[in-house]
């Protein structure tokens, strides 16, 4: 076991990195280790063994969690408290240490030299992923120390207060790459903007495209007042490029840039503009005097991923943007918006990774960034034990009033006295230190009326967002990946009254629904009939497997890309560009998009919180929910929410097992329990409990 660890945010850092570990671990290899893993509701008591290692880790939950988001009250193996080292190690023994299980590793080892080879690449494998869990903790206790307490107030405090990230991930706030001065510069979580840098670009190596619906942001126009090393005339033959300042460092060191620079395809300018604000992604920046974001490359690892714009990604994002708009999507629902992005532009190089190191997206701001907020920090608390900060604002406990003022860099030091919290029903304990909920027949009332308001919220809530959602996709195959990170809500009086979600390079479109809709419409021309809009498209059963007969058809519709390259970037695409077919999926991969990203992670989380800040099962919420989706598919017949309703699984990424087998960039997927099904023989005792 560990030696004691050195600081109260330390040890907070560790209790959530054990958190994440073990949540990652049964949900990715429960299904078929289930022997070894014990977890009890009712006496809130655990027990995973590590066969291999011959451990054992039991302890209390404070929670459970019918989608797996267990919250931990205590973990222990031998009497010893574990550590997130200590998970590491045993997970990693399980899973690489002896070649199993067998849909994790499937290494036949023929010749002799082969066991070698096979393990240094599980040992190499192994240390990566253990200094990624350890960037992420160190990353983490830093974050806990300096700006746990910070308010989220609006759109950017609210993208600068997700402090803990990703659920199911092993390791959400790994920065590998950045140094210690780095993660104080550039980590939002501290609340840092900065000056971006910026690079000149001749023309004849310039590229960019910009969709049809938008206008042109003109850098050298908000940028016309600068003073620039080099003389306006000269200026005029180049175009201006925004890179982040860690990336501008980085690619100078780069032989073919300095090539460009000699020759003058590059002139170096330096830092000029107004402040950036890095948002949740870290590479993503928000600019409030253009109001506008900018989502920029980094060379390095954000959690698991490099963070550079690829050739394929910008075409994605570029074809989602134009096609989604032609589409309508939204435009029937007043409440649920998508935030654009409206252009990209790069430096080109023979070597497209080199070029994706240049290669930047806009994305213009439309909505109230003073009342908007991303939804990935209102799950979370504002320090540790208390609720989550959308209970706060719906109890109108208000941790931006308490906790400081978000100018400083420096959160108040104190916590809420025990007299402020006590008239909310939160107490803290003198065991542990954690905030918790009082029971009591006194408070019965009050909780009972916050479960009323947080039901009220919910319910608008899945109006401006599930059921656009799923109408989309129903009604027109158009799926996002609408996870807490992408995905915005505007309020009012703490009320949800927007929903808007971003990042298009995740959308993906049912070519089988676009197939049957276009020839459906070539019937409506021949004969003057067809379907009504609403009407129900027919079984699943018949929707699938129907193999490439759509993406062949879907020819006479749009020219399918299978290539792209940025030296064939539209700088005046024309009203009619169609959309390459890097956007269409099979009916089963467009359907599991939303289903994962909106109903497991998205729906997953925020239902978790709400109960758990209740003291109620999230079956409470998902019965709603379900109650939802019954109306909607009872009033329009959407094969898609039938789907939702009656899939006995959703497909969930095995974050852990990709990234400790090196295979985070085709990971693998995990079903999880579809609980609005289970609760259909459950739906009296439910409702008993709403009552």
């Amino acid at each position: 076991m560990e030696n004691k660890l050195r600081s109260k945010a330390e040890q907070r850092a560790d209790e959530h990195s054990c958190k994440l570990l073990l949540n990652c671990y049964i949900r990715e290899l429960g299904p078929e280790r289930a022997d070894y893993m014990q977890l009890n509701p009712e006496t809130l008591t655990y027990s995973i063994t590590f066969p291999t290692s011959g451990v054992r880790v039991m302890g209390l939950l404070s929670y459970y969690s019918a989608m797996g988001e267990h919250e931990y009250l205590s973990m222990n193996s031998n009497g010893q408290t574990v550590h997130y080292r200590d998970l590491v190690r045993w997970i990693s023994c399980e899973m690489i240490g002896d070649g199993s299980p067998d849909n994790v590793q499937r290494e036949a080892v023929e010749e002799e030299h082969d066991i070698g080879t096979k393990a240094k690449q599980a040992t190499d494998r192994l240390t990566d992923f253990m200094e990624k869990v350890e960037n992420s903790a160190a990353n983490l206790t830093m974050y806990i120390e300096q700006a746990s307490g910070f308010g989220a107030q609006d759109y950017t405090t609210s993208e600068q207060s997700v402090l803990y990230g990703h659920p199911f991930h092993p390791f959400p706030k790994n920065s590998k790459g950045f140094t210690a001065q780095d993660v104080q510069r550039y980590s939002p979580e501290l609340r840092t903007s900065f000056q971006l840098c910026y690079i000149a670009v001749r023309q004849d190596v310039y590229a960019a495209e910009w969709v049809e619906h938008a206008d042109k942001i003109d850098l050298k126009q908000l940028l016309a007042s600068q003073e620039w090393p080099v003389s306006k005339g000269k200026l005029g033959l180049y175009e201006l490029l925004p890179v982040h300042p860690w990336q501008y460092a980085h690619i100078l060191h780069l032989d073919e840039v300095q090539s460009y620079i000699r020759e003058e395809k590059l002139l170096l300018l330096g830092t000029a503009g107004p402040l950036a604000y890095p948002t949740s992604s870290v590479r993503t920046v928000y600019v409030p005097a253009w109001n506008c974001s900018i989502k920029l490359s980094l060379n390095m690892q954000i959690t698991n991923m490099i963070r550079t714009n690829s050739a394929e990604q910008m075409r994605r994002t570029l074809d989602a943007s134009r096609y989604v708009r032609q589409q309508a999507c939204f435009d029937a629902e007043p409440q649920t918006h998508i935030a654009y992005e409206t252009g990209a532009a790069t430096c080109r190089f023979e070597d497209e990774k080199l070029t994706s190191l240049f290669t930047v997206a806009f994305r213009p701001i439309e909505f109230d960034p003073a009342n908007t907020y991303v939804l990935s920090s209102l799950v979370e608390s504002p320090w540790h034990g208390a609720p989550s900060r959308l209970a706060i604002m719906l109890g109108d406990r208000r941790d931006h009033v308490t906790y400081g003022k978000t100018e400083s860099k420096q959160p108040a030091r104190h916590e809420p006295s025990e007299l402020e919290y006590a008239n909310h029903e939160y107490i803290q304990s003198a065991a542990d230190g954690q905030w918790r909920a009082v029971h009591s027949a006194g408070t019965a009332k009050h909780n009972a009326a916050n479960r009323d308001k947080v039901e009220q919220w919910l319910s608008q809530y899945l109006a401006c967002s599930l059921l656009p959602l799923v109408r989309a996709a129903g009604e027109k195959g158009i799926h996002f990946e609408a996870h807490l990170q992408n995905t915005l809500v505007t309020l009012e009086q703490g009320m949800p009254v927007a929903f808007i979600v971003r990042d298009l390079e995740g959308v993906s479109v049912d070519r089988e629904l676009i197939n049957e809709l276009s020839v459906e419409q070539r019937a409506v021309r021949s004969s003057g009939t067809g379907r009504q809009a609403d009407q129900k498209l027919g079984p699943i059963s018949e929707q699938k497997h129907k193999g490439n007969g759509g993406l062949d058809q879907l020819q006479d519709q749009y020219e399918l890309q299978d290539q792209y390259e940025w030296h064939g970037l539209h700088s005046n695409p024309g009203p009619k560009r169609e959309p390459s077919g890097l956007l269409f999926y099979a009916r089963e991969q467009a359907w599991a998009r939303t289903s994962y990203y909106f109903i497991v992670n998205h729906l997953g989380s925020l239902i978790h919180v709400l109960a758990r800040d209740l003291d109620v099962p999230e079956e409470y919420f998902w019965m709603l929910v379900r109650e939802v989706l019954e109306a909607e598919l009872t009033r329009t017949g959407n094969v898609y929410v039938e789907h939702l309703l009656t899939a006995d699984a959703f497909l969930a990424k095995q974050n852990l097992v990709s990234c400790l087998t090196g295979i985070s960039q085709t990971p693998a997927y995990v079903p999880v329990s579809n609980v609005m099904k289970c609760l259909g023989s459950e739906a009296g005792e439910i409702r008993g409990i709403r009552n």
